[in-house]
């Protein structure tokens, strides 16, 4: 089994994986072609991970979680949602 799935399986298993890091996000969801913007306006740092894919452009908007960098529950399930709903799994 490659890392990127052991990764997947990790990020998809129940429940809700609580120590997922968002640097390991971003390398999972760059596997499905999504690329990362970061915006910083003010004390705010708003991630933007998107990809084109049959015409549509598909975004994910997050926050870099802080101090420790580990995805919030809800953020994993709301990502998990949004991929399942555009098809890439």
């Amino acid at each position: 089994m490659t890392k990127r799935q052991k990764r997947l399986n990790r990020f998809f298993r129940a429940p809700v994986p609580v120590d997922f890091r968002f640097d390991e996000l971003v390398v999972l969801l760059a596997g499905f072609g999504f690329r990362l913007i970061e915006n910083e306006r003010g004390s705010s740092h708003k991630l933007f991970l998107y990809v084109r894919r049959d015409g549509y452009e598909h975004r994910i908007l997050c926050s870099r979680p802080h101090p420790d960098g580990v995805l919030k529950a809800y953020q994993v399930r709301e990502i998990r949602i949004r991929l399942k709903e555009w098809g890439f799994l």
